[in-house]
């Protein structure tokens, strides 16, 4: 068997060239309480914090459409309960360089502000 080591992959018709440690799109770990931050990050310009629980992303390498895939999950680190995230509804669907999404309290439907907030893209980059 054959081994191959490589230090960037890029698809035929990308222009963008992704890690190979990182081989989604983009990802993103933001902590969303007090002054929303990113913690760590791959192919992500930007972080605006919209409000309770509303949080915009930017890619730093735009998607070739605004159909790729997104998972994400959320939690604090204390008081428990289930927490989610995903995308914020049809008034900002996911666009090629952008993407709005909204932390809430799984059981009380209510939005919020949490600790872990983490986003990982998968698609092909323009």
């Amino acid at each position: 068997m054959s081994t191959l080591k490589v230090t960037n992959i890029q698809a035929t018709g990308e222009t963008a060239s992704r890690a190979v440690s990182g081989v989604a799109a983009a990802w993103c770990r933001w902590n969303g309480t007090g002054t929303a931050a990113i913690v760590d990050s791959e192919n992500t310009s930007g972080l605006v914090d919209g409000g309770t629980g509303i949080y915009t992303l930017t890619w730093s390498s735009a998607m070739s459409n605004s159909n790729y895939c997104l998972v994400g999950m959320a939690g604090e680190l204390t008081g428990g309960g289930n927490r989610g995230v995903g995308v914020r509804g049809t008034t900002q669907a996911p666009a090629t360089g952008t993407c709005a999404f909204l932390a809430h309290n799984s059981n009380t439907g209510s939005a919020e502000d949490l600790d872990i907030v983490n986003i990982s893209i998968h698609g092909d980059l323009a």
